[in-house]
């Protein structure tokens, strides 16, 4: 099982907006490597999992159910 395929596409893009954020921060500041590292994990495995749905064509349904 991929970790974020629970998530429908929204909620994807909402948690990778939010990792990118923090990620960005954390370069300006005074970021531990291992936090940097996590979350840099985070954001690609995000990545993945968006461009396996488009690759793959599923999309949500807005009575959610994924098709």
């Amino acid at each position: 099982m991929r970790p974020f395929e629970v998530l429908d596409t929204a909620d994807l893009i909402n948690v990778l907006a939010t990792y990118t954020a923090r990620y960005t921060k954390m370069l300006t500041g005074d970021g531990k490597e291992k936090d940097l590292i996590n979350c840099e994990e985070t954001i690609r495995a995000l990545i993945t999992e968006i461009e396996l749905r488009k690759r793959s064509g599923i999309s949500d349904d807005p009575s959610g159910k994924r098709r």
